[in-house]
This record gives C-alpha cells, structure tokens and sequence, in this order.
C-alpha cells in the first residue's frame, strides 16, 4: 500500500504546478491584448498624423497661391513646377507618416503573436511541470511503501538466514 499523504501531497503539488502555468498564460495573454491595443492606436495616431500634415500643407499651400495671386504672378511654368515639387514632396510627408504607423502597428501585432505562443507554451508547461510532480511522488511513494514492506517482511531484525 502506498503512502496516501504522500499521493496527496504530489496531487497537490501538480495543481499548483497547473495553477501556476495558467497565471503565467493569463499574463502574456493580458500583454498580447495591450499590444493589439496599441497596434490600433498607432494606426489611428498615424492616421491623424498623416490627416493634420495635409491640412496644415493645404493651408500653407492656399496662402502661398493667394500672396502670389495678390502680387500679381500667374501660376504657369516655372512657379507652377515649383507648386507640383512642393505636392510631391507634401504626398511623400504624408506617406511616411502613414507608412510609420503602419510599421509601428505591425511590430505591435508581432509581438502580440509572441505573447500568445508563450502563453500557450506556459500552460503546456505548467501541466507537463504537473504531470513530473505527480510522477515524482506517486513514485517516491511507492518506493517508500515498498522498502517499508521490505523492512516488515525480513521480520525486522536485520539478520538474515545462517546460524550462529
């Protein structure tokens, strides 16, 4: 007969090696969440960043067409290949900072991926943690009963068979 505190004290320990890996799971799934969470925000922040730089050029670029307007130059040739620089290099602010947001969001999204996998691998942890506990002192437990038995059956005395 095995030792029953001892199967006890094993099982016990296999929860709380399970309880364990599910913490650790509940906490990078928690991570994985705020990165999903600020993935979104940096699409949106770029978004706005990206809509304020073309408002703000739009502005500068009406007042710069109105000064001209008003000083009596008309926008043809040279002025107005100066306008068409200035559009594109304003797409080009524009893009960057979309781009950078993109970037910055899909970095997010990737470590959130890593935070998922490592919780996954922290329940199967725990659980494979639990299941060498369990083993461990079933095992232990037997053995103990068994040299107990042992120890029962030689009658205890310690001297075997012969004769003095």
């Amino acid at each position: 007969m095995c030792d029953p505190i001892a199967v006890i004290t094993a099982a016990a320990g296999a929860a709380e090696q399970i309880a364990q890996g599910d913490a650790r799971a509940a906490e990078r799934r928690g991570e994985a969440a705020r990165l999903e969470r600020a993935a979104t925000q940096a699409e949106q922040d770029a978004a706005i960043a990206e809509r304020r730089q073309r408002e703000a050029f739009g502005r500068s670029f009406a007042q710069r067409r109105a000064r001209l307007g008003r000083a009596g130059v008309t926008v043809s040739g040279s002025p107005l290949d100066t306008f068409d620089d200035l559009i594109e290099g304003e797409e080009v602010d524009a893009a960057t900072l979309r781009r950078s947001g993109e970037i910055r969001a899909r970095d997010y999204r990737h470590q959130a991926v890593r935070q998922r996998a490592a919780a996954e691998e922290a329940e199967a942890s725990g659980f494979l943690n639990a299941g060498r506990s369990l083993m461990s002192g079933v095992s232990s437990a037997v053995s103990r009963s068994n040299r107990a038995g042992t120890a029962i059956g030689s009658g205890g005395g310690g001297h075997r068979g012969g004769s003095r």
